[in-house]
């Protein structure tokens, strides 16, 4: 166990990454912790432990967040391979699912993101919140990351949502019946890439903006 400093009031990016077999105490005055700090850090069985007398942070079944749960700062959680974002959280810090083992990710309302937040690495996204912006990371969006994006039934609006490169995205699942309208932003993917619509709805779709754009990929279910 390595015990921190009592001085020690920030711990920066890729501090303690990949320090496999150390277990880390955080003590009371540390106010700052950048979200891929401990990425790789203890294991399954070691993780970092907050000093019970910090009043900045809590830690949640060991999901890291600032002391009112409005930002999730880092996944440390290797158990859970799905994961529904609190309501309470508005925000993900930089670095918050690097490394992490999660399949599947619910965000069930808008959050804003720093950049590189790992969020675009997690093979399957349900989206339940209109105007949905994905992180900057979603540069990730088909390189080796998302598969699988889900829109909830009561989505009527995207911003984008675009696969960035290797073509890995193979399924967007839309639930409402009425076709989501783009905000400004943009549907671009791949020719494999496989639209999941209501079957009652599957023409409203082939002939709704930008949708229309991929009718050949639209599948009724």
């Amino acid at each position: 166990t390595l015990i921190l400093p009592e001085s020690l009031t920030s711990i920066g990016d890729s501090a303690f990454a990949s320090c496999t077999n150390l277990r880390i105490k955080i003590p009371k005055n540390v106010s700052h912790i950048a979200g891929d700090a401990f990425v790789g850090t203890g294991g399954k069985y070691n993780l970092p432990v907050i000093d019970e007398n910090n009043p900045y942070f809590v830690c949640v079944e060991n999901v890291l967040f600032n002391n009112d749960k409005t930002e999730l700062i880092s996944f440390w959680n290797h158990w859970y391979s799905s994961y529904t974002l609190p309501n309470s959280v508005s925000k993900i810090a930089k670095g918050a699912f690097m490394g992490t083992t999660l399949s599947s990710l619910t965000i069930n309302k808008t959050v804003s993101f720093d950049y590189w937040t790992g969020v675009g690495l997690i093979r399957s996204l349900t989206i339940n919140c209109n105007n949905f912006v994905f992180p900057d990371d979603s540069g990730y969006l088909g390189r080796n990351g998302t598969e699988n994006i889900t829109f909830g039934e009561n989505v009527s609006s995207i911003s984008s949502v675009v696969d960035y490169g290797d073509e890995t995205i193979q399924t967007i699942t839309l639930k409402s019946t009425t076709p989501p309208i783009f905000d400004g932003g943009a549907l671009r993917i791949s020719n494999n890439c496989k639209i999941m619509v209501p079957k009652s709805a599957l023409n409203d779709y082939k002939s709704a903006p930008l949708w229309s754009n991929y009718a050949n990929q639209i599948v009724g279910y």
